[in-house]
């Protein structure tokens, strides 16, 4: 599995599942379409039912306890390279109101979006069974993203997302990434943001870190690679032409800025899409 997969409850078992306990290197999304499933986290029973979808943190233990016989499932699988790859940022402010210290694994849908979800999902595990060529790619990734922003957008409508209440430091947060995705072409140093929200850059850094877990720097840099992503996928510009675009001084800073973060270089992403 290169970048993600839709597994169904067979597949679960055999790709997803070892000695009972959930691969701690996968990251997935496990879509409940009939029947229950019983997992344990920390000797915590949590009973999954139909239009249920439940979201496995990264690194802990899950352990399979017990399952119905009319059990149906999809699993969105992914592996870690396509938060490397992908041009939605899986790990920033918005992820973290979803799911930061107090988050919630467990939501149930409504049968209209759950449904949805589900005929998406099926329509990519199809496209992923076919010879893979360039459009298929696309409809693949598509598929995938389609996916992502519906999940993100019925949970958004969930009273049960509010996991932390509004506090200063959130305030400044939302402030920040607002400003930097206005302005973080013409400015990336974080004192210029610091200045504008009339508080030191180390508040600044203490505040990102709290709430998004990455420092000021590490966010600004987030941003410009979600850009660069975009533009590398979503356009025909040349390396040189997006370089003077996102306002590196010439194309090699702009080659340097990219593989550092990436470790791939501009070229070579854009042709691991093709």
């Amino acid at each position: 599995m290169e970048n993600f997969n839709v597994f169904d409850q067979e597949e679960f078992i055999q790709q997803t599942v070892e000695n009972k306990r959930l691969k701690k290197d996968l990251i997935q999304t496990i879509f409940i379409q009939h029947g229950y499933l019983i997992i344990s986290q920390n000797d915590q029973e949590i009973k999954l039912k139909q239009h249920d979808v439940f979201f496995p943190e990264p690194n802990k233990s899950y352990q399979i306890i017990s399952k119905s016989s009319d059990l149906e499932l999809l699993s969105l699988v992914l592996t870690k390279k396509i938060l490397d790859t992908s041009i939605i940022d899986l790990s920033g402010y918005e992820y973290n109101q979803f799911f930061g210290e107090s988050r919630v694994n467990n939501y149930h849908f409504n049968e209209i979006e759950f449904s949805a979800l589900i005929e998406l999902l099926l329509q990519l595990k199809l496209r992923l069974q076919e010879k893979s060529t360039k459009f298929v790619r696309y409809l693949q990734f598509n598929l995938f993203y389609a996916i992502v922003y519906t999940t993100f957008s019925e949970l958004s409508k969930q009273q049960t997302i509010i996991v932390r209440k509004g506090t200063r430091k959130d305030d400044i947060v939302k402030r920040f990434l607002n400003d930097l995705n206005k302005g973080y072409t013409e400015n990336r140093d974080a004192k210029y943001y610091a200045d504008k929200l009339n508080i030191t850059v180390r508040y600044l850094t203490e505040c990102c870190k709290s709430i998004t877990g990455r420092t000021t720097k590490e966010l600004i840099s987030s941003v410009v690679i979600r850009e660069s992503k975009v533009l590398l996928s979503e356009t025909t510009k040349t390396i040189s032409e997006i370089s003077n675009e996102l306002n590196f001084s010439d194309q090699y800073s702009f080659g340097n800025f990219f593989k550092k973060h990436l470790k791939i270089s501009p070229t070579q992403f854009r042709k691991s899409l093709q």
